[in-house]
């Protein structure tokens, strides 16, 4: 009797062990994921600084190993040549680094260049990703979620975001201020209470295409920006499908904008395109006919009455149609810059032709008035020289003796 409530008792004391440990275990798990960490920085030398932050580097690649949770910046990247890899671990902040007088970021990079950022999910910051003064970076493959902005390009350039999940819980899922010649593609902007993609000032010669924007306030918002492409795009469910203010000569065409209900805002903007000469956009609530069946709507979608399309689709375009369509349009628009940069390169050759020329008629020129100033200088001396002796010689001349009076 007194044996088995022994064994019992020692079943019930070892249970409560294993409770323990385990409550220990999962304490201490606990601790390490939500305990908040400062900001990590890979330093321009290429080191990781503090040593103990989560991430593991080999030459130029620098995997994330665990989540880690911040008051402040996540990492921020001071050097260029480098991918992040998030391995799908996520970088948190706290109610701290959301607070929008602190504007920190989950990762931050300014003035570098040739850094890709991938895998990596990125939750409760002020600014998800913030790109300033920077060229030739590539965000791919995030998941960019419950940030005040989502992705911020201010100032740079040639700069791709590109499969990207973005969802901005505040402001705008991915905005491009004062920032040019950055390819936009591909990417989910969903429910963000602002507009899905934002181009602003004097942001130009951008492609956007192929992104999936929908619900929320906004869907593209373009203002005080030229020249952009608006391509192969879905825009649904939206307060705003598009929103043009002070912007000229972009085009907007093979996008769908899905609502039966479509807002269209068009202030101080001028010479925008609506179509590529054969096909427009589709658009949910046109009531147009297409009687010859070629797709095409035989009347133009009215806009304004200073803006329509005149090639409305009649059908939702299907995503390898818009890939090809997107395609030959890139295609088009390299060979006007490969054009452009002939045109230039041949300026630039002529340019240093006229410079190699005009150096040698400067230096043949140079040549002249260095002769012609030596020759003064030996005729300055040689006058003095004669001034000098002619004085001398008179100088040195015998005076002639009066003659004697004759008594």
């Amino acid at each position: 009797m007194h044996t088995s409530i022994l064994v019992e008792l020692k079943k019930v004391v070892l249970l409560a062990l294993v409770l323990l440990l385990l409550s220990t275990a999962g304490a201490i798990g606990f601790v390490r994921q939500v305990a908040a960490q400062e900001t990590i920085y890979i330093r321009s030398d290429g080191s990781v600084d503090p040593p103990t932050a989560p991430i593991q580097r080999e030459g130029d690649l620098y995997t994330l190993t665990d989540n880690m949770i911040s008051d402040v910046n996540g990492i921020v990247i001071e050097r260029d040549n480098m991918t992040l890899n998030g391995a799908d671990y996520r970088i948190q902040g706290t109610e701290q680094a959301y607070d929008y007088h602190f504007d920190y970021r989950g990762i931050d990079i300014s003035g570098k260049s040739n850094i890709t950022i991938k895998n990596t999910s990125i939750k409760g910051f002020s600014f998800g990703i913030n790109i300033d003064v920077s060229s030739h970076n590539t965000l791919f493959g995030n998941n960019i979620t419950n940030n005040r902005y989502g992705v911020f390009l201010s100032g740079p350039s040639h700069n791709i975001v590109f499969g990207n999940n973005v969802m901005a819980k505040e402001y705008y899922g991915i905005r491009l201020a004062n920032s040019s010649y950055n390819f936009v593609s591909e990417n989910e902007v969903i429910r963000n209470v602002d507009a899905g993609i934002f181009l602003s000032l004097h942001s130009s010669y951008n492609i956007i295409s192929g992104n999936y924007i929908s619900p929320g306030g906004g869907g593209v918002w373009i203002w005080d920006s030229n020249n952009n492409s608006f391509v192969g795009n879905v825009v649904e469910n939206v307060m705003h499908a598009i929103d043009l203010s002070r912007s000229s000569n972009n085009y907007v065409y093979y996008n769908s904008f899905m609502n039966e209900t479509i807002h269209v805002s068009i202030r101080n903007s001028v010479d925008n395109m609506w179509d590529n000469g054969f096909e427009g956009n589709y658009w949910g609530n046109y009531t147009g006919e297409d009687t010859d069946g070629d797709g095409l709507g035989d009347t133009p979608y009215i806009i304004d009455e200073n803006n329509q399309d005149d090639y409305p689709l009649m059908n939702f375009p299907n995503p390898q149609e818009q890939r090809q369509i997107l395609y030959y349009d890139l295609l088009r628009k390299f060979s006007e810059l490969l054009a452009n940069h002939k045109n230039l390169n041949a300026t630039y050759n002529e340019l240093v032709s006229l410079q190699t020329t005009t150096r040698a008629q400067l230096e043949s020129t140079m040549s002249e008035l260095d002769f012609t100033k030596n020759l003064s200088y030996v005729f300055i001396i040689t006058t003095i020289m004669f001034i000098a002796s002619t004085v001398y010689l008179a100088m040195r001349r015998p005076k002639a003796k009066p003659e004697a009076n004759a008594t």
